[in-house]
């Protein structure tokens, strides 16, 4: 935290630095008591800024998350985006690694989780591929608020996607199921699909 103090007819802030290990006071002088001001409150703005720079470094996924859709999605996306967005955040990030720091994230760590991600029957490969470019984006931001030196997910590879078939029913499945159908609305409905 800076102060200002008065010395005969001119103004110093006054502000501590840190230089490896040591410790040392800087004095600035200034011949008007609003330019020490204004520089005052560039000080306390840098030292405000790191603080919270520190404080997310030390942050879990689910903290900056929250706070990458507050300040990032409500500006950038479209209103269905959004909501798949905060989907894919609620029901797959954070409960699969929302607890982990920021710091732990590699591409060996994202492999692993893709990896155990792609085991649960309920992720396919295409929800899998959403949230790579979900975590991609926000670590790009996280990088831009300098909350990590660099993106992991960049170098991350994103499973491939293998189209499965659909089986598709016969032509005498069809018409046991026509035939067999009470409903008249769903017999329509059986026609017009096959």
């Amino acid at each position: 935290m800076a102060s200002i103090v008065q010395r005969n007819k001119s103004f110093s802030v006054v502000y501590t630095v840190y230089e490896g290990d040591k410790k040392k006071q800087k004095w600035e002088t200034y011949h008007s008591y609003e330019a020490a001001l204004r520089r005052k409150e560039q000080l306390d703005l840098i030292q405000q800024h790191e603080k919270e720079r520190a404080q997310y470094r030390e942050g879990t996924l689910a903290q900056f998350l929250e706070e990458y859709v507050d300040l990032y999605g409500r500006i950038h996306w479209a209103c269905s985006t959004y909501t798949s967005n905060e989907g894919l955040i609620r029901n797959y990030i954070v409960p699969f690694m929302g607890s982990m720091w920021l710091s732990e994230f590699s591409p060996k760590v994202i492999a692993a989780l893709y990896g155990k991600l792609q085991s649960d029957p309920k992720i396919t490969p295409s929800v899998l591929t959403n949230i790579h470019k979900l975590l991609h984006s926000a670590f790009e931001q996280a990088v831009l608020w300098e909350y990590v030196p660099r993106n992991p997910f960049q170098k991350a590879n994103v499973p491939k996607a293998f189209p499965t078939e659909i089986p598709m029913l016969t032509t005498d499945e069809i018409k046991i199921l026509i035939r067999n159908c009470e409903n008249p609305m769903l017999s329509i409905a059986i026609h017009l699909a096959f």
